[in-house]
């Protein structure tokens, strides 16, 4: 992974995933808080600064997607490293160069190298 520790929200309505990824990323060395819907995350996201953001795209209510934009648009959070997470087919936002994508379901090796290559 990165070099030190980052400070990482994870948002997913799926429990094992928000547990896969948070004790993953806590072996690494990182500080993760997790959420498992959009609206919970923008609060969480407006009390504290995080370095990275994780998302799965299909959750109810507000989307991954619409989450993101949302801190696209803040120029305070310019400098997040944006991931979005899929079971679904590629969507044509995944290739914005600020959004890493993973296609789910994937194991912790393939996040592994998303996180490299973004």
């Amino acid at each position: 992974m990165s070099p030190g520790s980052e400070k990482i929200l994870i948002v997913d309505d799926e429990e094992i995933n928000r547990i896969l990824l948070q004790k993953n990323l806590e072996k690494q060395g990182h500080t993760v808080e997790v959420c498992r819907d959009a609206f919970s995350a923008l609060k969480k996201l407006r009390e504290e600064a995080f370095q990275v953001i994780i998302t799965d795209i299909n959750m109810p209510g507000m989307k991954g997607h619409e989450l993101l934009a949302h801190v696209m648009r803040d120029p305070a959070m310019s400098a997040v490293r944006l991931f979005l997470l899929s079971a679904s087919e590629t969507p044509e936002f995944a290739n914005d160069s600020r959004i890493g994508f993973l296609p789910k379901p994937f194991i912790y090796a393939d996040f592994v190298v998303a996180w490299h290559s973004h």
